[in-house]
């Protein structure tokens, strides 16, 4: 898995920032979705960890296309961790075939 420098969620392009700088602050977090803006912010770590993070903002997304407002986050960690386990233990699931 890579850290894409965008990603596309229900028709909206959310740019992608690994950077020290949080709007909500970094005390207990490691990355936000500004939805007005359509970007993720991702602290730097470890590369596994960003990843999770960046999962964790997608789902964000996600919800948020789908009319959800109020996003429970452990719910939203919960699901976000299954789905990078998933893509881990399955690597190439994702791949392109070649026609």
């Amino acid at each position: 898995m890579t850290i894409p420098k965008s990603v596309k969620v229900g028709g909206k392009t959310y740019k992608v920032e690994i950077t020290d700088r949080l709007d909500i602050g970094a005390a207990n977090c490691a990355g936000e979705i500004l939805y007005d803006k359509l970007i993720i912010r991702i602290l730097p770590n470890p590369e596994q960890e960003m990843h999770g993070v960046l999962l964790h903002e997608i789902v964000h997304a996600v919800l948020q296309n789908l009319g959800y407002r109020d996003h429970d986050e452990q719910k939203v960690d919960e699901f976000a961790n299954a789905l990078h386990a998933l893509i881990v233990d399955n690597p190439g699931i994702f791949e392109r075939r070649k026609t």
